[in-house]
């Protein structure tokens, strides 16, 4: 598929297993670009780099890693990259199996591990959030709503991260302020939105 359409990116469909159960993980279509960004976000496009096919000059040409870190460092490189991409092929096929073990770090319950975690999630989101405050003003407007979205989960998985002590709580407040404003937005379950204004306005 690569050669044949000259692609940039190629990617495909993967199947999930955990305990032996195997759930089939379809992708989206996109062309690349700003639909893909937007994709990623909303975890369309699955960001896991080991199911894309990559042109080696879109790594080095647009990804440093040494500036990213390891912890959702999949979705930041996979939006770096198909944003850049010209031509992006998607295979309808599970060539690839997602195997999940509970002992994996991702699984861990070590709260200096969880402490990491937290770092690694901020700094790759404020990557992700810069990157796109470098796009033309239209692209950056028709991304906000996605962007924020993506922004309340990142603060989500802090919640399971952190102890959330008055210091906690305060750094999480300040994190991302523009997330409140486009709540009633965001499409979650409501219990979800309340717990959030509470822990934003109790600790004002």
């Amino acid at each position: 598929a690569a050669d044949s359409h000259h692609a940039d990116i190629v990617y495909c469909d993967l199947n999930y297993i955990v305990d032996n159960k195997t759930s089939y993980i379809h992708q989206s279509d996109t062309t690349g670009g700003i639909d893909a960004v937007k994709k990623i976000l909303r975890s369309e496009i699955n960001s896991n780099l080991s199911i894309k096919l990559v042109r080696s000059s879109i790594y080095k040409n647009n990804v440093h890693f040494s500036e990213i870190r390891p912890m959702w460092d999949d979705t930041l490189t996979s939006i770096y990259m198909f944003y850049k991409a010209k031509t992006v092929v998607h295979i309808p096929q599970g060539l690839f199996n997602y195997i999940s073990h509970t002992s994996s770090i991702c699984n861990t319950t070590d709260l200096r591990v969880f402490a990491r975690h937290a770092t690694d999630v901020i700094h790759n989101s404020n990557k992700i959030v810069n990157f796109i405050r470098k796009m033309p003003s239209h692209e950056q407007h028709e991304l906000h709503s996605d962007l924020c979205a993506f922004l309340f989960k990142a603060k989500w998985h802090l919640l399971n991260w952190w102890e959330m002590d008055a210091s906690h709580i305060a750094s999480w407040r300040n994190l991302w302020p523009e997330i409140l404003q486009h709540l009633p937005a965001i499409k979650i379950p409501k219990w979800k939105k309340y717990i959030y204004k509470g822990l934003y306005h109790n600790t004002m």
